[in-house]
């Protein structure tokens, strides 16, 4: 006989639903970052650079 290990556990796996965790909007020029705030109408934000090439827009 072969193992239940697959035919016990698929069921379970369907049914459960994850859903991945919001993560802040990044964008890889600061040009991108100020015309993403001014076009959403966010009056107060802060430019925070991430690394090299990221850069996020912070709400103050």
């Amino acid at each position: 006989m072969g193992s239940t290990f697959y035919s016990k556990r698929l069921p379970n796996r369907k049914n459960s639903k994850r859903r991945a965790r919001q993560r802040p909007k990044t964008f890889k020029t600061e040009e991108k970052a100020k015309e993403y705030a001014e076009k959403n109408k966010i009056s107060d934000y802060k430019i925070t650079r991430l690394s090299d090439h990221k850069y996020r827009v912070d709400k103050e």
